[in-house]
C-alpha cells in the first residue's frame, strides 16, 4: 500500500488495493500534495508528475524524476523539457513555478 500523509480527504481516499484513486484530477492532486514543493517527498513528486501526465497527456519516464521536491524545485525549465518526451515539459516547470508563486504569496484557497 502506498504511504501518504494527512492530506488527504474521503473524496480523495485510495483505492482498496492501495492504487491511485480514480479521479485523478486537480483536486485529488492538490489534495495529497503539500503545499510548500521544498518538503514534497520523492513519492509526492511521482505523484505530481502522475497526475499532470495523466491531464496533459505528457510522456513522461517516472524514474526521470527520482527526486524530492527541492531537488524538483532547483530544475530549469530545460532539464522538465527534457525529462517529457513530447516537448511539453514547460507545463511541468509553470505548475511548479506557479506552485512556488502561491506559497510566498500565501494566497487564500478557493
Amino acid at each position: 500500500m502506498i504511504a501518504i500523509d494527512q492530506h488527504g480527504c474521503d473524496r480523495c481516499s485510495l483505492a482498496k488495493d492501495g492504487g491511485y484513486p480514480e479521479d485523478n484530477g486537480p483536486h485529488v492532486m492538490n489534495c495529497w500534495l503539500p503545499k510548500d514543493p521544498f518538503t514534497w517527498s520523492p513519492w509526492h513528486v511521482k505523484w505530481w508528475v502522475y497526475v499532470m501526465s495523466r491531464v496533459y497527456s505528457l510522456s513522461v519516464v517516472l524514474p526521470m524524476f527520482e527526486m524530492n521536491g527541492r531537488g524538483l524545485c532547483l530544475l530549469s525549465l530545460s532539464g522538465f523539457m527534457y525529462r517529457e518526451q513530447t516537448g511539453k515539459g514547460y507545463l511541468l516547470y509553470y505548475d511548479l513555478r506557479y506552485r512556488l508563486w502561491k506559497k510566498f504569496h500565501k494566497e487564500e484557497e478557493c
